[in-house]
């Protein structure tokens, strides 16, 4: 297995583990219901994917297996035909609805062809399988990842986020060790994103849950990048540290663990068996064998 394929199987299996402690702020109810032997939790009464089953995928997660059937229903992918598949997909669809979700149908139905403004970090789920499915294009890949982020969060923070860790994933899949890839992907980022990575570095000596609170727990990428800097930095190579740590300090743990999921897997880390509790698991192989064999 390809560290792109393993990438991609990372995100949608730290996406199926965040799901039932998902946008939990209070982190001593998230540590109420953790498990630490558990690789899933049961979605509680009370969460924003009520409905949803232990097991399942957040919204994010759901956003990417339908990123993942567009592209293998095209010849060839664009922003135009993706926009067509993504409004038919969201009138059926009975997951939570993000505010960019919503704001896309909206711009889309009123003729305005263009993302949401949202910063989320979430706009950056569909890099993955970008990333498998041009292995042998990486210019063109990167080019489809900034596009298609775009095409939902067109945000300058996002958009170039996109850049930064297509970069860092095609360094870790060349053998650059994980800080070194993480450093040398900075050096071309402009200011924002360098002084949002700094803040990550500045909390290390701290310990999870004090120090995503001080950078926030929240979805905009002002807050959820440097937090994911911050567990990447805080325990390198230990990526079950990691997971465990970023759904324990709650809030968008799953917007965080998608990217934490792809650049571990990138690094050549993913736990293959965790796929079996996946309620759509041979869906998904199916997906993937068939993006790899295009």
């Amino acid at each position: 297995m390809s560290n792109l394929e393993k990438a991609l199987k990372g995100a949608i299996i730290q996406d199926k583990y965040v799901l039932g402690l998902h946008w939990i702020y209070d982190t001593e109810k998230v540590k109420a219901h953790f498990d630490d032997d558990s690789d899933c939790f049961d979605v509680l009464q009370d969460s924003f994917h009520k409905g949803k089953v232990k097991g399942d995928l957040t919204h994010y997660g759901d956003v990417m297996i339908h990123f993942m059937d567009y592209m293998n229903s095209v010849d060839q992918i664009d922003v135009a035909s993706y926009y067509e598949s993504f409004v038919e997909w969201m009138k059926e669809y009975k997951g939570y609805k993000d505010k960019a979700m919503k704001m896309v149908v909206a711009n889309l139905e009123e003729g305005n062809y263009k993302g949401s403004d949202s910063s989320e970090l979430g706009g950056l789920v569909k890099i993955p399988p970008i990333l498998l499915k041009y292995k042998d294009k990486p210019q063109l890949a990167k080019l489809y990842a900034i596009a298609f982020t775009k095409a939902t969060h067109d945000h300058p923070i996002v958009v170039t986020l996109a850049t930064y860790f297509t970069d860092v994933v095609y360094y870790l899949d060349q053998g650059m060790a994980l800080v070194e890839a993480l450093d040398k992907a900075l050096s071309n980022m402009p200011m924002m994103i360098v002084e949002l990575f700094n803040k990550a570095k500045e909390v290390l000596k701290l310990e999870p849950v004090e120090a995503i609170s001080t950078l926030g727990q929240a979805c905009p990428s002002e807050m959820a990048f440097p937090s994911v800097i911050y567990l990447l930095l805080k325990y390198q190579n230990d990526a079950p540290a990691i997971f465990k740590a970023n759904v324990l300090v709650g809030g968008d743990s799953a917007a965080r663990g998608i990217l934490l999921g792809m650049v571990l897997g990138a690094a050549g880390f993913v736990d293959e068996s965790s796929l079996e509790t996946m309620n759509e698991k041979d869906r998904f192989l199916s997906i993937v064998s068939k993006l790899k064999s295009e």
